[in-house]
């Protein structure tokens, strides 16, 4: 009888549990609110069941779960605050169909319009984590050594064999300075990747690079030998960039081809490099293929008159090398002064950039030791306006500074209206004369007043400064006209020397005003021992002595 009394207690206690269990109506999208529908705003009960709106909300029709504003409603700092780093400054581009001839993976979907969208790359689950999240958050596919860069932008990778910068393990160290500005580096040892210069999100630059192009800085970051200035400043004999151009002017057709300038039109290492997507010159990366000077003589049309004159080593010494070990018909015309980021000459001596090439041939032991600068020459190394080297006698010139027409240069050898005269303010090297475009190769014949790389032919070029001197035109002392039999210090005529070259010889002349006559007085008076070179019994002006009874002197 217990038997039957405590089964049927039992039966009925687990009716009543079963009848408890039925009456309570299981959830139909339990936590959605929490979970799913924090991305998943359509999944919302009151949207996907019931199919309409709250008090609080619109209906949601639309599927928005893949939309960039689903990912920063919470990325916005409401979860996680990634605006410093994926709003604020460039990002991939999303909300734009990627380029036709880029072919995207099936494992990168766009959304319905074609477009790219957050999505594309990411995704909230059912991704591998053998990254890390230290490396990237749910990434579709793994991104190690830029593999997912790599999948979409197949034709930025390869190297330069494909036309691109070099990628993969390399002997150069790559910069701290660029590790922490964000550059990371693929596996093994100064591994450069995509990503070693790009940063997908949050770059303030240009092309999502980890610092811009548009001032070299990014390239000098690793070439840093190939930047015109040393650590302490001083000019290396490289192509400048960095830097305005004065005369030149880029080609439109290289402009087309990809070449690109500074913001305010500088001169970058980009203008002469295209880094991606290089179908022209694939070694070098150069804008422009060709023999040796041909992209040189691009942009430096003006120099293109150097071929036929002595300058041309290939007439005057063809055998000659520059130190990279080349000849000029291996290398180009240009090649024996000017390489592109390093010395082609060792540099002579001197203060000055400009006259330091000059001296690098025109010097004892060196290819132009017949065309020696003597000793005593026209002051270079100083500034025309400001002369303070108590060894320069002429401290004026008879020209403002604002009318000037030659050219002054810096320190670094780029033109300047407050820099100092150099070699190359009277001297053009590329050009044997100023009113011609033809040349002299001939060995044995000699420049003169007229030639001579000369930018005007002379007096002119010496009255550009000194045109309160030029009184002496069709007077006495005028030896063209007194006295045109009359040689000067070098065995030169007044036809052969010039107007100035009578009385001065820029390159060889005497101490003090580069005396061209011989001095015969030693009296100690520089001045007076000038005009006694002429005003003595055996001299010229034989007839205009400096006799007993004179206007006093030296007091």
């Amino acid at each position: 009888m217990k038997k039957i009394f405590y089964l049927i207690l039992f039966m009925t206690t687990l009716t009543l549990q079963l009848d408890t269990v039925y009456a309570v109506e299981a959830p139909r999208n339990p936590n959605s609110a929490k979970e799913c529908a924090i991305c998943h705003y359509r999944w919302i009960d009151i949207f996907f069941v019931d199919g309409k709106g709250s008090e609080l909300v619109p209906y949601q029709a639309e599927k928005v779960v893949a939309k960039p504003e689903i990912c920063f409603s919470c990325h916005d700092g409401s979860v996680v605050d990634s605006r410093a780093k994926v709003y604020n400054d460039h990002r991939h581009k999303i909300n734009r169909p990627p380029p036709e001839y880029m072919k995207i993976p099936k494992i990168y979907p766009l959304d319905k319009e074609g477009n790219m969208q957050c999505a594309t790359c990411h995704t909230a689950h059912g991704v591998s984590s053998e990254m890390g999240i230290e490396k990237t958050i749910f990434v579709r596919s793994s991104n190690k050594n830029s593999a997912m860069c790599r999948s979409c932008h197949s034709d930025k990778d390869g190297g330069t064999a494909f036309g691109n910068h070099p990628i993969g393990s390399t002997k150069m160290k790559i910069p701290d300075g660029l590790i922490k500005r964000g550059a990371i580096l693929g596996d093994g040892e100064n591994n450069i990747i995509c990503e070693t210069c790009h940063v997908v999100h949050g770059s303030p630059n240009e092309s999502f690079l980890i610092e811009s192009s548009r001032n070299s800085q990014l390239c000098l970051e690793c070439h840093s030998d190939k930047n015109i200035f040393t650590q302490d400043g001083k000019r290396n004999h490289f192509h400048v960039i960095n830097a305005i151009p004065g005369k030149v002017k880029i080609p439109e057709d290289l402009i087309k081809k990809g070449s690109k300038l500074g913001r305010k039109g500088e001169i970058i290492c980009q203008t002469c490099h295209k880094i991606h997507n290089n179908r022209i010159e694939k070694d070098l990366l150069l804008i422009k293929k060709g023999k040796g000077e041909s992209l040189c003589l691009t942009c430096h049309t003006d120099k293109q008159y150097l071929a036929n004159t002595k300058h041309n080593l290939n007439h005057s010494a063809p055998n000659e090398k520059n130190l990279d070990g080349k000849t000029v018909a291996e290398a180009g015309i240009c090649s024996p002064c000017h390489l592109p980021h390093k010395e082609a000459r060792k540099p002579g001596e001197g203060n000055d950039f400009t006259t330091r090439l000059c001296l690098s041939c025109h010097s004892k032991g060196n290819i132009a030791e017949k065309a020696l600068i003597k000793n005593y020459k026209h002051p270079v190394d100083v500034n025309p306006f400001d002369i303070a080297d108590t060894e320069v006698l002429l401290k004026a010139i008879g020209v403002k500074k604002k009318d000037l027409k030659l050219p002054l240069f810096s320190r670094a050898g780029a033109q300047d209206r407050n820099g100092l005269v150099t070699c190359a303010t009277c001297h053009d090297p590329h050009r044997w004369r100023s009113d011609s475009t033809e040349g002299e190769i001939r060995e044995d014949v000699k420049g003169d007043h007229k030639t001579s790389f000369l930018r005007r032919p002379s007096p002119a070029l010496c009255r550009e400064c000194h045109s309160n001197k030029f009184a002496i035109v069709n007077s006495k002392h005028d030896m063209r006209k007194t006295a045109p039999e009359e040689k000067n210090f070098l065995g030169q005529l007044p036809s052969e020397s010039g107007l100035c070259g009578t009385c001065h010889i820029i390159h060889g002349g005497q101490k003090n005003y580069i005396w061209g006559r011989d001095i015969k007085s030693k009296s100690g008076q520089v001045v007076q021992n000038l005009c006694v070179s002429c005003h003595n019994k055996d001299g010229i002006a034989n007839k205009k002595l400096i006799k007993e009874y004179s206007h006093p002197m030296d007091i």
